[in-house]
């Protein structure tokens, strides 16, 4: 990508993921121009690229939306975490690097900030991917969880939910610090099956 394009694609990308633009909302290309001062091209090059990954959906001669969540996504989503991420975090018990996960420790433990706790959360399940060496789980994860995101923003919206998906990732964690794989992958499941729950409570009058 060239600089200007970049720079639009990952204003829109994190601003969808975040759902500062929230699912089915109209993507203002004329703001968007105004506000990064740049011309009509990168930023169609950068909603052409953010389609490509489904996060927008382009109608001709009447504008760019951002994508909605249905049902079926969310069960899609849902299914390849419950393939994947028990397995990760049951290898990773025995490996993953105790520093690392005192700090994702302390950040949901100590009840920070939504913005910090929902990138904390993306992060933690990334690098449990990256325990792997893997780059292909590597990218299927960076796939999955980047639009799991939204689900999670969206998720932290409902009463206590934000609070419930701390102690869930708190308690993988401890399960990782003890080095017990198998617990470690069990809480996994445990947290993944609470997640999907939340998820189509959370879009109810979206989808």
């Amino acid at each position: 990508m060239d600089s200007n394009k970049n720079t639009v694609y990952a204003l829109l990308r994190e601003r969808i993921l975040t759902c500062q633009l929230r699912p089915n909302e109209i993507v203002n290309q004329q703001e968007i121009m105004e506000e990064l001062g740049v011309s009509k091209t990168p930023v169609r090059e950068a909603i052409a690229a953010l389609a490509q990954e489904n996060f927008v959906t382009i109608f001709p001669r009447r504008g760019v939306v951002v994508s909605g969540i249905s049902a079926n996504e969310i069960s899609d989503i849902s299914a390849a975490r419950s393939l994947v991420e028990p397995y990760l975090a049951g290898a990773g018990a025995a490996h993953a690097d105790a520093g690392r996960l005192r700090e994702f420790l302390d950040v949901f433990s100590r009840g920070a900030d939504f913005m910090t706790t929902t990138k904390a959360d993306f992060q933690f399940h990334m690098y449990l991917a990256e325990l792997s060496r893997n780059p292909f789980l590597i990218n299927l994860m960076d796939m999955v969880l980047s639009h799991n995101m939204r689900l999670v923003v969206l998720a932290a919206e409902l009463p206590d939910r934000l609070a419930v998906s701390n102690e869930e990732h708190k308690r993988i964690i401890e399960a990782l610090l003890e080095r017990d794989g198998k617990k470690a992958e069990q809480r996994m499941r445990e947290h993944l099956k609470c997640a999907v729950e939340s998820s189509f409570e959370s879009v109810r009058g979206i989808v």
